[in-house]
């Protein structure tokens, strides 16, 4: 399998970009329910669970652990596609095999090896491939087995990327109540299927985004327009 290969020089530049690509991108990137990580332990290893609908998924999680969590993250992509993509595996990536079962097992025993660390955290996206934003998210067996054999916390997140009343998409980070250790498959199922529905409110574009912002909105252009025409009014009132 391939592991992570964390490098500080590389990383931090990589990182860089991608904070750079996701402001010219994204209208913004918001996070509803911050008030759950308050109840976090942080001397207790932590699994992120969240859907996987967007190839942007894994740098919306690394910028939400950097601002939000302070822990090193740890990923697990589908091999092939790290295979293509081997710069991811300098942000923390590391491969699961999902041709079959038997093939993910290195992998389980590489999140456990990294879940014995609790200034880690490993971030699973139990889908395993990309699917439609509401397409029903269900858990399988591999996040409850690596939780209760490390004791960690399970925090449920969803991700939703989407087009209001601007030219690009909002993205949104609905975070759920921290889950124990011993949660079944199925509870955490429920959990995210409730976030999954919750989150679908915020594609009506006169519904507020979440106040706590990891970027900011960036003026889009009806925003500059609507900017210059003001500007302009302001500019004729004055000469009167």
């Amino acid at each position: 399998m391939l592991k992570a290969q964390n490098n500080r020089w590389l990383g931090v530049p990589i990182s860089i970009l991608v904070r750079l690509a996701l402001r010219r991108r994204f209208h913004s990137v918001s996070v509803k329910g911050a008030g759950n990580l308050s109840k976090l332990d942080p001397k207790q290893s932590l699994i992120a669970c969240a859907n996987h609908t967007n190839w942007w998924d894994g740098f919306v999680a690394g910028v939400f652990t950097s601002k939000l969590l302070g822990r090193q993250i740890y990923l697990g992509q589908e091999e092939k596609h790290l295979s293509r993509y081997q710069f991811f595996r300098s942000l923390g990536a590391f491969g699961i095999n999902l041709e079959n079962p038997g093939a993910a097992l290195p992998s389980l025993r590489y999140a456990l090896l990294l879940l014995t660390d609790p200034k880690n955290v490993v971030w699973m996206f139990p889908q395993g491939r990309l699917h439609a934003p509401d397409f029903p998210i269900v858990v399988k067996g591999g996040v409850s087995f690596l939780a209760k054999k490390s004791g960690a916390t399970i925090l449920p997140c969803v991700f939703r990327y989407e087009f209001r009343a601007e030219e690009n998409p909002a993205v949104i980070i609905s975070v759920g109540e921290p889950l124990p250790s011993d949660c079944s498959s199925e509870r955490l199922t429920s959990a995210l299927s409730l976030l999954q529905r919750e989150s679908k409110s915020f594609s009506n574009p006169d519904e507020p985004l979440p106040s706590m912002f990891l970027i900011k909105p960036n003026l889009s252009t009806n925003e500059k327009w609507d900017n210059l025409v003001r500007i302009k009014k302001t500019l004729l009132v004055r000469r009167q």
